[in-house]
């Protein structure tokens, strides 16, 4: 692979080139005001520097304490000759010294008001600028171009230097100041954006592109913070935060500690990868603070990748692998190129791989190319989870995805669908595999069943193209399910096998992994074909249902969807044997029985062969007080389908009940965390809520995560009624985290004044998030006093919490 070849040679002749420079007749040229002509001024520097041979270093000795701001009527000439712009050298000035927190102190600062472009390396009138820094200057009110290394002329300006800047800020890093583009490289080679150092970082930001590398080669961009303030704590513009286009050899970040750039906020993508080959994209924090546990952007994608071939997103080596949260999309690629690699990132998460940020969807590929995402070998694969839709979307053939750890996706582990904006169920299997489409549609094994312990023995099945060797990889999820019926993602790879099919397409399988899992670990497997195609990730053979609730009388009839099904399938449902029309492999017919009223049942088939797949919580008898016609109907049989609540007892919900305290404590929980979820033990926090109370542990921890901190007095208040004022406060915090701030009120509601009324910018959010619209539409009322009843409570909880 070239990565970082060309670079290297560079450097070594740049080098030697520079010492040469240096020793022809280098001067310092110091600016001493801020005029923007004559004697003293930044202006004159320039033009001096240019007709004097070598490289030369400009300084400032401006009298006075304070920034220093010089404001051209015009464009400053282009730099045609090496020079060193150092504002570090104006009396006063710092440097970064150490990590977030800790600010520059930057005194020269150029006002780019009447600039196009403010600074330009090399241009039209020859010579060469080629070894040039700049460094410690603020480049502000930036309308088009900042610093334009290379000039746009063809003739480039090579192994550059941009350290310590603040480019589209204001003086303190801390607020945006431009529209334009703040670091602009054209047709040039070797430059160097940033550093491992703190000293070295650039702080850049900008409404427009902030970095946009166009025709320029073996770059390093290091270190920077853009979208992000001088103390990484905080957002700032950026619309892409950083685009390489054409061009070869870039490297974004680095795996060496502070190598990685932090993309805090962008508006449309973080990084831009298109028409360009051998780029490395390497441990950089995408979407987050500079300590990489806070997000900071709802921009459209964190990395998007288009044409260009051998272009690695992270690595197998420590520190690699970027962290990417965030956005709509956690890495987007199309384009058609061969040969991409995604390794060893953290998607969806924090930087510790454990805490959810998200993205909407983990990794779309959406048109063309060849690649592999996640790898066999130590460190290839990607942790990819907490997304909203799938960890993986694959559109095309020729995908590997093998080795990655997946789990906490709202949608399947890996999807092979052109549609990166749904939630998607499986893809049944296909006899022979005689069907086309992403990856093939290749099929993936059947699990039949798991023996844990020291190692783990897996026995299968696989039915797929005749005559041929496959890889299963094979993959544990915890024993314990969030909910009910999530599908299987992968969270801990175990290992692979090799296997092949006969010539009716057919292998059974009987491996032991040298791998201790879990008593009841669910183990899933992928099969990958001669060309890479990596099927879906194995799931249990009953998929869905089209109906979860009926009367308890039974009667009802079902349809069934999965996958391998085969005449003589039987069906039990509750326990409770019931008939099945056999449809196709992967559709059955069916009718519930009767059943006890109120109850939560699971739906067991088995094929004639003796592979069982079973569906939890598959179908709810109705309650005696919540039938069909029920305004609530739908989101109680949800709430109680996902484990949140089993009613009140006696086939009844008590659907017109108000909802206590104590109630609401353990609802938001089990919503939030999952049914696998278990709070600590409590330590008798709230006076009114002793430790043995069942409910005590829960309410600890609602109030431990700063979602309430009780009802006054030091106390919890468990069996008062949940009013619903209280409950969007609730229901946001728990959604979004405890420090979340809603948008200021706007007056949506009559009776809830705008300002004034507490809790009015939740109340207004909880209704923009279309999770209630109200208890009155003309007039547009709230009724935020009113006590939410346990039927508001799941409509609340199972919108807010997206419960299927």
């Amino acid at each position: 692979m070239k990565i970082g070849t060309r670079f290297e040679i560079r450097s070594i002749a740049a080098a030697g080139a520079l010492v040469a420079a240096a020793t022809l007749s280098a001067s310092t040229f110091t600016v001493t005001n801020t005029n923007d002509s004559g004697a003293g001024s930044l202006r004159q520097a320039i033009l001096d520097a240019n007709a004097n041979p070598g490289l030369d270093t400009i300084a400032f000795n401006i009298t006075g304490s304070g920034v220093h701001t010089i404001t051209p009527a015009n464009n400053l000439p282009n730099i045609t000759d090496a020079v060193i712009i150092d504002g570090y050298t104006q009396t006063g000035a710092l440097a970064n010294t150490l990590a977030v927190g800790d600010n520059a102190v930057l005194l020269i600062e150029l006002d780019a008001t009447n600039l196009n472009p403010a600074l330009v390396l090399n241009g039209p009138s020859g010579g060469d600028s080629s070894g040039s820094t700049i460094r410690g200057l603020v480049i502000d009110h930036i309308g088009a171009d900042g610093i334009d290394i290379g000039g746009g002329f063809g003739n480039g300006s090579n192994d550059d230097v941009i350290r310590g800047n603040f480019l589209g800020t204001d003086p303190t890093g801390g607020t945006n100041s431009s529209a334009g583009t703040p670091l602009v490289c054209e047709t040039s080679s070797g430059a160097i954006v940033g550093g491992s150092a703190p000293a070295d970082r650039n702080v850049i930001s900008s409404t427009n592109n902030a970095i946009f590398w166009n025709t320029c080669s073996d770059a390093l961009i290091q270190g920077n913070y853009v979208g992000v303030n001088a103390a990484g704590n905080a957002a700032l513009s950026a619309f892409n935060a950083i685009t390489i286009s054409q061009g070869s050899g870039n490297h974004v970040g680095g795996s060496a500690p502070g190598e990685g750039n932090v993309i805090g906020n962008f508006q449309f993508r973080g990084i831009v990868i298109a028409n360009t080959d051998d780029t490395l994209v390497q441990g950089n924090l995408i979407g987050t603070d500079a300590t990489g546990t806070v997000r900071l952007t709802n921009g459209v994608a964190g990395v998007s990748l288009g044409d260009g071939p051998a272009n690695l997103i992270g690595g197998s080596t420590p520190g690699a692998g970027n962290v990417i949260a965030g956005a709509g999309v956690g890495i987007q690629m199309g384009g058609g190129s061969d040969g991409w690699q995604i390794q060893g990132n953290k998607i969806g998460t924090d930087v510790t791989g454990t805490l959810p940020i998200g993205n909407g969807i983990g990794i779309c590929q959406t048109t063309g190319g060849t690649g592999t995402i996640g790898g066999r070998n130590p460190g290839e694969g990607n942790r990819i989870a907490f997304n909203g839709l799938q960890g993986i979307n694959i559109s095309d053939p020729g995908w590997t995805v093998v080795g990655n750890s997946m789990e906490g996706n709202h949608g399947i582990g890996i999807w092979l669908n052109s549609r990166c904006d749904l939630a998607g169920i499986p893809t049944p299997n296909d006899s022979g595999d005689g069907d086309s489409g992403p990856n093939g549609l290749q099929n993936f094994p059947i699990i039949q069943s798991v023996t844990n312990g020291s190692s783990t023995e897996i026995v299968g099945k696989l039915n797929s193209t005749p005559s041929t060797a496959f890889t299963l990889d094979f993959y544990a999820d915890a024993a314990c399910s969030n909910f009910p019926r999530e599908f299987l993602q992968g969270r801990t790879y175990l290992g692979s096998a090799p296997v092949s099919t006969d010539g009716s397409g057919h292998v059974a399988f009987d491996v032991t992994l040298p791998v201790a899992t879990e008593d009841g670990a669910r183990i899933s497997a992928t099969a990958t074909d001669p060309n890479g195609n990596t099927s879906e990730i194995s799931q249990r053979i009953i998929f869905s249902i089209d109906m979860k609730s009926g009367p308890a009388a039974g009667g009802i009839g079902i349809d069934v969807f999965g996958t391998d099904f085969a005449d003589g399938t039987t069906l039990t449902v509750g326990g409770v044997s019931a008939p099945v029309s056999f449809g196709n492999d992967h559709s059955l017919g069916t009718t519930s029985p009767a059943l006890p009223p109120g109850t939560v049942n699971d739906i067991v088939v088995t094929t004639p062969d003796g592979t069982t797949g079973t569906l939890k919580n598959a179908w709810v008898a109705d309650f005696l007080d919540v039938n069909n016609n029920n305004l609530f109907y739908p989101f109680v049989t949800t709430l109680v389908s996902n484990g949140i609540t089993a009613g009140i007892g006696n086939g009844l919900y008590g659907v017109d009940l108000g909802t206590k305290r104590q109630q609401m404590a353990v609802f938001l929980l089990k919503a939030e965390h999952g049914l696998c979820y278990t709070p600590p033990p409590c330590l008798g926090t709230f006076p009114d809520v002793p430790c043995p109370s069942i409910f005590a542990p829960w309410i600890e921890a609602l109030a431990g995560e700063g979602i309430t901190t009780g009802c006054g007095g030091g106390n919890f208040c468990p069996d008062s009624l949940v009013t619903r004022r209280q409950m969007a406060v609730f229901l946001l915090k728990t959604e979004h985290g405890s420090s979340y701030i809603p948008p200021t009120c706007a007056g949506v509601f009559d009776d809830v004044p705008c300002p004034g009324a507490p809790a009015v910018d939740f109340i207004e959010q909880l209704a923009a998030e279309q999770i209630t619209g109200g208890c009155s539409v003309a007039p547009p009322l709230y009724c935020p006093d009113g006590t939410s009843t346990r039927g508001q409570m799941a409509v609340f909880i199972t919108k807010t919490f997206g419960l299927q």
